[in-house]
């Protein structure tokens, strides 16, 4: 995948033992979830005067992770573990979706050369951002509107500094990613951001609330 804002791997190959490597572009920087959380660790690029929250800095790097994703989705890829901590931020101004272990294909005819979603044995990705359609493992809801969840639960953390998803235990947590569900935001969160959070949850697939697999 080759895309400004997608850490790009320069070779594959196996080592000497016959277990596979990869060759992929250096990063520097810190996470987008570092940032977050410590805002004098957002990048100097990225910095406004005037908006001491860095709101429009975040909204900024959203929009590139954006970007990423959808050139992703074109191409039949699904990362599913977008979260803060996936996305680097350089001092150049670099945004870089990164960790794409999960990654898996739409497409059957990629089978052999990709994980294709339709062959997922189990959840996979981080739970606090996990789309109900993932957590149910309900492969034919798997699709775009997966990744297109876990954009709107990671805005949601650039916004709260709170995961979407929470537990007491995994299972209690895997069982509230199921339910997935609408979010009230107060006063603090711009009427239109909240507005695009919403729509954003509702791409991803409405299931029937239930208990999700055991973990």
């Amino acid at each position: 995948l080759e895309h400004p804002h997608i850490v790009p791997v320069h070779s594959l190959g196996v080592d000497s033992n016959g277990f596979p490597l990869y060759v992929m572009k250096r990063v520097e920087g810190v996470s987008w979830k570092q940032a977050i959380k410590l805002p004098a660790l957002l990048p100097k690029h990225f910095r406004n005067d005037n908006d001491p929250q860095s709101l429009s800095a975040h909204l900024e790097i959203f929009e590139r992770v954006c970007s990423a994703v959808h050139f992703a989705h074109t191409r039949g890829i699904l990362h599913l573990d977008i979260k803060p901590s996936n996305v680097m931020l350089g001092s150049h101004g670099e945004v870089l979706l990164v960790d794409w272990g999960i990654a898996v294909s739409t497409r059957d005819e990629d089978r052999g050369d990709v994980p294709v979603a339709r062959d997922l044995l189990s959840p996979c990705g981080t739970p606090g951002y996990m789309a109900p359609e993932m957590a149910a493992l309900q492969h034919e809801h798997i699709g775009p509107a997966t990744d297109i969840y876990q954009l709107a639960a990671t805005l949601h953390y650039a916004l709260t500094l709170k995961s979407r998803n929470h537990g007491k235990d995994l299972y209690d947590l895997l069982h509230r990613c199921v339910q997935g569900g609408p979010y009230d935001y107060d006063d603090s969160v711009h009427p239109d951001l909240a507005e695009g959070y919403a729509t954003a949850i509702a791409a991803s697939s409405t299931l029937p609330t239930g208990p999700p697999p055991p973990p």
